[in-house]
């Protein structure tokens, strides 16, 4: 299946990007140097280098310092069970890491071509993924692409929104801070090497207008160097234009038929080593989901709470050892389950004990089917069950108006997981939500008919990484200049509702 995205260098262009050297950089160098020659500790402090792509890591594996010497302290990142890293600031003692580092292979002379380009991201998911050990499909995008900057030798720092605190904390429709001073406080010391700023910030409220650059506040961030963090690819833009949005999946429509623009980063997938030969396996489905409250219509639910142990038992007729299993948990709080009453697993699955990201994995090599039940949408685990050789099981909806046709995925209103709309059996089954019979048909399938592991092209390493790059080294501010000067001579080249005119 080909996928329409334009990689941003033939669509933008590409820059040789030499930052300047900042006069921050040269003070702190000579007082590095001044250290170095009198033998003196800059920080003082500090056991051992740590690994900065992981915080709780006492290793460098792709550090920006040497294992020892002078500038080995200034690496220093706190253990996480120091007491101030058990607060929510864990972020800060990273980005300052990354920062001193930064400086001290400037001092030498021996950074990365890229090191001095840096992107900031504030976005809670992003704090979490890292610091909170979110493995959700925000999380596992953001590890990707943090692992592929780092790679190429790109400087990530991590600043916290706040939105999730704020929301849990009080219960807020509308999040404050949700675009935080301290990421704008890092951009006003380096301003030159400060390439791509990314938030989903527009979605509450658009608070990194507070922030952004102005006739009046002539210091402030250009529109042009903020991206919007959006994992799905349906909707959402930016002042600048659709380019600015940078999307966890695919564009699955053609050019002619309502395709965005938005850029595609992605992460990849590998193959299961581990895999376990189709005939070896059970007769086994895994059901996709892990909270309970899935099941129901407060989720998108897509089949009935009968369904399962009527398949079940109906699928058993022919195929005598067939069992669906899960790993599920109520997730509401007390207070709720008080309120609200229970909300069992449906009869029919085998609930498994809950499982981390490795028990998960294991479960799904021994399935021969991959489950969709409506919920999660967009999640990653559909690709790790191909990677194993496991198909999906992916419900959809039709429109109402005009009535939507199973066989035209553009008439859907609405997909498990949209990127797959247009894929086909053994590899993925499209159903209809709530046909029962085309739901038992498709897993009858899936239990005698076999696939390879299967991983796409566009999410193999090497693919990644070279969108990646694409990314950072696009010439955006030529691109945005040409969009603000057609859209101030009453030309729009964009298609969101977001744009609006804004200074370079």
């Amino acid at each position: 299946m080909a996928y329409h995205y334009t990689p941003l260098g033939k669509q933008v262009g590409l820059r040789r990007y030499v930052p300047p050297f900042l006069a921050i950089f040269v003070f702190l160098s000579g007082l590095l140097f001044i250290a170095h020659s009198s033998g003196v500790s800059i920080t003082g402090g500090g056991s051992g280098l740590h690994n900065l792509s992981d915080p709780g890591s006492r290793v460098a594996s792709n550090s920006l310092l040497p294992a020892a010497g002078p500038y080995h302290d200034l690496a220093y990142v706190p253990e996480p069970h120091d007491e101030i890293t058990e607060e929510r600031k864990g972020w800060k003692w990273y980005n300052d890491a990354k920062l001193r580092a930064l400086t001290a292979c400037q001092a030498r002379g021996d950074c990365h071509p890229n090191s001095a380009k840096i992107v900031i991201f504030n976005v809670w998911y992003c704090k979490m993924a890292v610091f909170g050990n979110y493995k959700g499909g925000e999380g596992t995008w953001f590890i990707g692409m943090k692992e592929s900057l780092e790679r190429q030798g790109y400087t990530v720092l991590i600043v916290d929104d706040s939105w999730g605190e704020s929301y849990i904390a009080h219960a807020v429709s509308t999040a404050p801070n949700t675009f935080t001073e301290e990421t704008y406080h890092i951009y006003r010391q380096f301003p030159n090497l400060v390439t791509h700023v990314v938030s989903m910030e527009e979605q509450h409220e658009q608070k990194f207008k507070e922030w952004a650059k102005t006739k009046d506040r002539p210091w402030g961030i250009p529109h042009w160097k903020h991206f919007r963090f959006n994992y799905y690819q349906t909707d959402g833009g930016t002042v600048v234009g659709d380019r600015w949005v940078i999307t966890c999946e695919p564009e699955w429509k053609e050019m002619d038929k309502g395709f965005r623009n938005f850029s595609y980063i992605g992460y990849a997938i590998e193959k299961d080593p581990d895999y376990i030969p189709f005939n070896e396996r059970p007769m086994r489905a895994y059901v996709l989901g892990k909270h309970q409250t899935f099941f129901y219509p407060r989720a998108h639910q897509a089949w009935g709470l009968d369904y399962y142990k009527k398949a079940l038992d109906e699928i058993r007729k022919e195929i005598p050892k067939f069992e669906m299993v899960g790993s599920f948990f109520d997730e509401r709080s007390q207070e709720d389950q008080k309120k609200e009453g229970p909300l069992p697993i449906p009869e029919g699955i085998i609930n498994l004990p809950k499982l981390g990201p490795k028990e998960f994995d294991n479960e799904l090599r021994k399935a021969r089917l991959l489950l969709g039940i409506g919920h999660p949408t967009a999640s990653p685990s559909p690709y790790r069950a191909m990677a194993r050789g496991v198909p999906f099981l992916s419900p959809f909806k039709l429109m109402m108006t005009p009535p939507g046709r199973e066989d035209d995925p553009y008439t859907w209103s609405d997909s498990q997981h949209d990127t797959l709309r247009r894929e086909t059996p053994p590899l993925v089954y499209n159903v209809l939500e709530f046909n029962y019979t085309g739901m038992v048909e498709a897993i009858k399938a899936a239990m005698v008919t076999p696939i390879e592991p299967h991983v796409y092209d566009r999410m193999l390493q090497p693919a990644l990484d070279e969108r990646v790059r694409y990314w950072m080294e696009a010439d955006w501010e030529t691109e945005a200049r040409r969009i603000l000067d057609l859209r101030l001579q009453g030309t729009e080249t964009q298609r969101n509702n977001w744009v609006e005119v804004f200074e370079m």
